[in-house]
């Protein structure tokens, strides 16, 4: 019900043409906006890259916190995370670096992303890694998708003022994300499109008991590495 109140709004607010709000997103902003996700991103992930188990921290201060906490917990890390981790960051920089190097000779990027997941995962299978070191895996995924529902109207009056944060922040995190690639790779965006866009990406989904969606910057980064 959350979802689809907030798909909504977004949809409203673009078929209302009030994406112009986006022109005042000016570069300082969106630098300062990559470099704090890039932070809070880097904070969140430390912990699985060291297999070090501590308490999650939300709220103000989160990033601190943690930091604190991944400082008390190192020497409880798992020596078979770590290489593992240093050892897929070595080859993710490379290819990266072999990449960009041969950008012009190659017709499509090198799918370093791709060889590093399917090898990494086939090493910690046959290798048995989670048994005899206690590395950390995804465990049993799921398959198959889940039943279409409609949302409860009834919840949906109840979450109308909670939706509005959720609708506004989405969109404009979603905005601020295609601003700062549009720069970088020389293409214009239209705020309005990119709210609809957003908007049916909440939409459609609700059916399926999805959470409410927004752009994300690790995700957006992996698919232009990838050339998408």
């Amino acid at each position: 019900a959350l979802t689809l109140v907030a798909g909504i709004y977004q949809v409203l607010l673009g078929m209302l043409r009030l994406g112009f709000v986006s022109a005042y997103l000016s570069q300082p902003l969106l630098d300062g906006f990559a470099m704090g996700a890039s932070v809070t991103i880097l904070t969140s992930q430390l912990k699985h890259l060291l297999g070090v188990r501590i308490p999650r921290h939300q709220g103000l201060g989160m990033v601190v916190s943690t930091w604190l906490s991944l400082v008390r917990g190192a020497g409880q890390a798992n020596l078979c995370d770590v290489v593992t981790s240093a050892t897929c960051l070595a080859v993710l920089l490379a290819g990266k670096e072999l990449s960009e190097r041969c950008q012009r000779r190659l017709k499509v990027p090198l799918p370093t992303e791709l060889v590093v997941i399917v090898a990494a995962t086939m090493v910690s299978h046959f290798g048995q890694l989670h048994e005899r070191f206690g590395s950390s895996v995804a465990g049993d995924i799921p398959t198959g998708f889940v039943a279409p529902r409609v949302p409860d109207p009834g919840l949906m009056w109840r979450v109308v003022l909670d939706a509005v944060p959720l609708a506004l922040v989405g969109s404009a995190f979603s905005i601020s994300l295609a601003e700062m690639f549009a720069r970088s790779h020389g293409y214009s965006v239209r705020a309005n499109q990119e709210l609809l866009a957003v908007g049916c990406c909440n939409v459609l989904p609700a059916f399926f008991h999805c959470y409410v969606t927004s752009a994300a910057l690790s995700k957006t980064l992996v698919k232009t590495a990838t050339g998408c």
